[in-house]
């Protein structure tokens, strides 16, 4: 069923039974509802942006009965993933319905940028990023907002100056190269007991390498911790 046989149907349907209760909502009420319910959802996703949110016209034709409950709002796929967003709005009182209406958003706030060309494989540092105040839509919620989150971090691909950085443009580097002589840590209630090991990965902070325990050559599975630390727990 096409949208404008969908609304001849709704309207026909609406008339028939407002014999019974006479009395429409208001769709302005509808369209407010929605913008406060999108706002407030905006506000809570994203705490670090000043939010925009525009509700689309709804068709003059749709007529619906009066709810004498509060209207219930949800995101159509529960994600804010792009700048065009789909709302549900329904009823659950004695009358009950519910449609569609759409919405566009969009985000302002500080963002991070590169300062400069950077190349794949770099590993950044303050001067390599600046902050920088700008319109970005939801589909960019990976961006970061803050110098701290990039400094240390290494490029997963090229990104042109006054490019935004994502944290998917990121990764965090190496610090544990195969064949590195590392300290492996064992804790066990409190108490820590150190020992030389060899790398048989490569590995960054909060990964699970491979590791030959120099004293004993049993190989184990150690978390790395630090540039040449690995621990594990006993």
């Amino acid at each position: 069923m096409g949208l404008r046989s969908f609304y001849r149907t709704i309207a026909l349907w609406l008339s028939l039974t407002s014999l019974c209760y006479g009395q429409w909502q208001p769709i302005t009420a509808v369209k407010t509802g929605a913008q406060f319910y999108l706002t407030e959802t905006l506000k809570a996703n994203y705490p670090h942006y000043k939010s925009t949110v525009t509700v689309n016209n709804i068709d003059s034709r749709l007529k619906l009965l009066a709810c004498d409950k509060p209207l219930t709002y949800q995101l159509h796929d529960k994600s804010l993933r792009a700048s065009n967003v789909t709302i549900k709005a329904q009823c659950l009182g004695q009358v009950q319905w519910s449609f569609y209406l759409t919405a566009r958003v969009a985000l302002e706030g500080e963002v991070l940028v590169a300062s400069r060309d950077l190349a794949r494989h770099e590993t950044l540092n303050e001067s390599d990023v600046r902050l920088e105040f700008r319109t970005v839509n939801t589909a960019s919620h990976s961006t970061l907002t803050t110098i701290k989150s990039a400094i240390g971090q290494q490029t997963k691909k090229p990104i042109r100056a006054n490019e935004l950085i994502k944290s998917s443009n990121l990764t965090a580097p190496q610090v544990i190269q195969r064949g590195d002589l590392v300290t492996i840590t064992a804790l066990s209630n409190g108490i820590s007991v150190a020992t030389a090991g060899t790398a048989m990965a490569n590995g960054k902070v909060g990964e699970q390498i491979r590791v030959q325990n120099n004293r004993t050559d049993r190989v184990i599975k150690a978390r790395v911790s630090a540039a040449g630390q690995v621990q594990i727990s006993l």
